[in-house]
């Protein structure tokens, strides 16, 4: 191996190993259920294990993701349902009822939804205890965690492809996703987007070998199974289509040799249905239509495309939030810089294509880059139109790998040195160090429980008052919790003023 080809290996090994960490701490920063949705999805996780079925959309019954495809929580089933688990399968967490008083602004006040057990602490971190339901959950994440780092993996196989001559390019495209906040806030989390992306990059990573290869027999059955495995994870990857398709157009156009376009698509599409066909033929057994979507836009209270512009308008500065770093239901934020640095630094990288030097990217893998993103960025639109959720950064992920080469290669066209060492550099290192902020800044202080006072600050908490406060469920006698003082800052004020409260509890 020369020196050229064990540099950029060394650096994605390097690269994958601080991934991993970094996405272990977010999940144990990450309180049970804070996540999008991750109640639901351990629901369907815990439907399979415990009654070896998928669970069906029905109204009125108590929510699961029901209406996702069961790949991805058949995986959770199976590494999980050895775990002895006591609460029912849909059993509803204790709620915080202050969860959705201010939920919306940056801080630390009632940002949990959900009331959490007793946790240990270990250094800046509080772990859970590892059993019942919180292992199940947890191993889940850890799967999750795996099926990240294969992200990423795929992610750096997509820029040797695209930078044959400038591997390091391909690192910096790999961690451009790594150290997305929101990646790795979703790959320590229970949730299907991650392994939407683990597909949408392989997909995209074997379409590409059409365009250099051309379409080959072996090639054509490993696009088809893993287009139906994709559909099998999240149905909205049926727009892989589009680069499928494109990827033996181009590679075709040279010949016009259409019978032969026609012939690898029927092969890819014919498998992929042989793979996932099942799923659609139950949901028209149960629903009455392949996708489960009549009853899916019941329960989630779609509205028709021409009632939602309003919302298109309203939730693009959301959907680049969500993408980047935007935790709980999105209410826990980045600081508005953050979004708009990183709008900045993606603008002027693409804007690197307009420079008049040598290409950094060939026109036919860019031209199947740009596809890839812009038929995801088409479908979120719609989504945005027709589902009062909105628009989630989320949704974007299969396309993920796509666009963090293409905002590389816009980056290098700037670079004064040709092997791409520098611009991986910037990007690493400025989004490693955004990830470790929104970890140790945003997140953990949003999540973490209080510390407790040690005796000498008890000793010296201002105005102290020793109040006991009791339950009207408990024993008449006995106190729930004691105030100990307060501290009202500022004391001068005139109206219009905010006034910031502090109040110290001591737990009986």
């Amino acid at each position: 191996m020369t020196r050229s080809q064990f540099r950029p290996r060394l650096a994605l090994a390097i690269l994958l190993v601080v991934y991993v960490g970094l996405a272990v701490a977010y999940s144990l920063v990450n309180p049970l259920y804070e996540a999008p949705d991750e109640l639901r999805h351990v629901r369907y996780v815990r439907h399979i294990s415990a009654y070896r079925s998928l669970p069906v959309q029905r109204a009125g019954a108590p929510r699961a993701q029901s209406h996702h495809p069961p790949l991805y929580y058949a995986l959770g089933a199976l590494v999980s349902g050895w775990v002895d688990v006591e609460d029912d399968v849909y059993y509803q967490p204790v709620e915080n009822p202050f969860w959705a008083y201010r939920y919306w602004e940056v801080g630390n006040d009632n940002k949990n939804q959900y009331l959490h057990g007793p946790t240990r602490r270990l250094g800046p971190l509080y772990i859970p205890r590892m059993t019942g339901i919180t292992l199940v959950v947890y191993l889940v994440r850890w799967i999750t965690v795996l099926v990240g780092a294969g992200v990423v993996w795929l992610t750096y196989r997509i820029g040797v492809h695209v930078f044959p001559e400038r591997p390091g390019l391909a690192v910096g495209g790999a961690a451009l996703v790594a150290f997305n906040p929101q990646f790795l806030y979703l790959s320590g989390a229970v949730n299907n987007d991650v392994p939407a992306a683990l597909w949408g990059a392989a997909v995209l990573l074997v379409s590409l070998d059409v365009l250099s290869q051309g379409p080959r027999l072996a090639t054509n059955i490993l696009l088809g199974v893993l287009f139906g495995l994709a559909m099998l994870t999240k149905i909205h990857l049926v727009v892989l289509f589009v680069p499928i398709v494109l990827a033996h157009g181009m590679a075709l156009w040279r010949d016009r040799d259409w019978r032969d376009f026609l012939r690898t698509n029927i092969i890819v599409i014919g498998l992929a249905l042989l793979v996932s066909g099942w799923w659609f033929a139950r949901n028209q057994m149960l629903y009455g239509d392949p996708l489960g979507a009549s009853v899916h836009s019941q329960l989630w209270n779609s509205r028709s495309p021409s009632d939602g512009w309003w919302a298109l308008r309203q939730e693009l500065p959301y959907l680049w939030s969500t993408l980047w770093g935007r935790f709980g239901y999105g209410q826990v934020a980045l600081p508005s810089l953050v979004y708009h640095g990183l709008l900045v630094f993606c603008g002027v990288s693409l804007a690197g294509y307009l420079v008049p030097r040598d290409r950094s990217l060939r026109s036919r893998p860019a031209g199947l880059l740009v596809s890839t993103v812009a038929v995801f960025v088409a479908w979120v639109l719609f989504y945005t139109l027709v589902q009062p959720a909105g628009a989630r950064g989320r949704f974007l992920f299969p396309a993920l790998p796509a666009f963090g080469m293409l905002t590389v290669g816009g980056l290098q066209r700037f670079s004064p040195f040709r092997n791409g060492w520098l611009t991986t550099a910037i990007t690493g290192v400025g989004m490693a160090a955004l990830a470790l902020y929104a970890l140790g800044c945003v997140l953990a202080p949003a999540f973490s429980p209080p510390r407790p006072l040690s005796e000498p600050q008890i000793q010296a908490v201002p105005n102290p008052v020793g109040a006991d406060f009791r339950s009207s469920h408990g024993s008449p006698d006995g106190a729930v919790v004691k105030m100990l003082g307060h501290q009202v800052a500022p004391v001068d004020i005139t109206p219009g003023d905010a006034v910031e409260v502090t109040v110290y509890w001591k737990v009986m």
